[in-house]
C-alpha cells in the first residue's frame, strides 16, 4: 500500500500547537502555518509479523529564533525507515530479518498516518530553535552583537566575581 498526500495543521495538532505558541498568529487566533509533504510504502511482512514503513516526510513552518526571538523559517526533511510491530513483541524480533529498520511499536489493527508524522517531525526539532545564519536574525541579535564588539557590558553575576575574588585574596 501507499500513501502520498499533504498534511495541514489540522491533521498535525501537536506541531501545530507548538508553531502557533511561537508565532502571531495565536495572538490573532488564526491556526498556524504548516505543511508536511508525506509519501510512505507499507509492505507487510509474515515471519515475523510487522509492517515496514518507507518514504519520505517533509515539513514547512515557522518557530520563534531563540536568539532574536523573531519568526525562524524551519524546514524538516525524514527519511522514514520503520517496522511497525505490536507493543508485546520481543525486542530483538527483528535482528537477521530487517536490521536496517527502526521499531515503531503500536497497539491494534488502526495505525493513524498523521500521527505518526506529527511525532516524526517532533523528533526532528532542534533543542535550541536558531535562524540557521546568524545574519538572518533581527533587531535583538544585532544589538547583542553591537554590545560584544567594545561596549562595556555588565553581567548579573560581575558584583559576585569581584566579591569572590576579594574573598581568596
Amino acid at each position: 500500500a501507499y500513501f502520498e498526500g499533504l498534511l495541514d495543521a489540522v491533521q498535525l495538532p501537536r506541531l501545530a500547537a507548538l508553531v502557533s505558541q511561537s508565532g502571531e498568529d495565536a495572538v490573532r487566533g488564526e491556526s498556524a502555518p504548516v505543511k508536511a509533504r508525506v509519501a510512505l510504502e507499507f509492505s507487510p511482512h509474515t515471519k515475523p509479523a510487522f509492517t515496514a514503513v518507507s518514504g519520505q516526510v517533509d515539513a514547512q513552518f515557522g518557530l520563534i529564533c531563540r536568539r532574536c526571538l523573531e519568526m525562524a523559517p524551519m524546514s524538516v526533511s525524514v527519511d522514514v525507515a520503520f517496522a511497525l510491530c505490536e507493543t508485546d513483541s520481543p525486542d530483538d524480533f527483528l535482528d537477521g530479518v530487517s536490521p536496517q529498520l527502526t521499531r515503531w511499536d503500536h497497539s491494534g489493527d488502526e495505525f493513524r498516518i498523521a500521527e505518526f508524522v506529527d511525532e516524526l517531525v517532533l523528533l526532528e526539532l532542534p533543542l535550541v530553535v536558531m535562524h540557521e545564519d546568524e545574519a538572518d536574525c533581527g533587531k535583538l541579535a544585532a544589538e547583542a552583537r553591537f554590545a560584544d564588539n567594545g561596549q562595556d557590558v555588565q553581567t548579573p553575576f560581575a558584583e559576585l566575581a569581584t566579591l569572590l575574588a576579594s574573598k581568596t585574596s
